[in-house]
């Protein structure tokens, strides 16, 4: 699952325009945090799951 959360994180980043830098960091840690739970749709973060993580590392 990680691999398809920092897929369709990428791909929404590359749809909206956004820094492409960012966008990949932003992906990574989404994947990141999809790991941490079970199952396909729980594993899957929310956009402020993934801004908190980033601000605490």
């Amino acid at each position: 699952m990680s691999g398809d959360t920092f897929n369709g994180t990428l791909a929404v980043g590359i749809a909206e325009g956004k820094n492409l830098k960012e966008t990949i960091k932003f992906a990574n840690a989404a994947g990141a945090l999809s790991v941490t739970k079970l199952g396909a749709q729980p594993s899957a973060p929310m956009k402020n799951d993934i801004n908190n993580f980033m601000k605490s590392r």
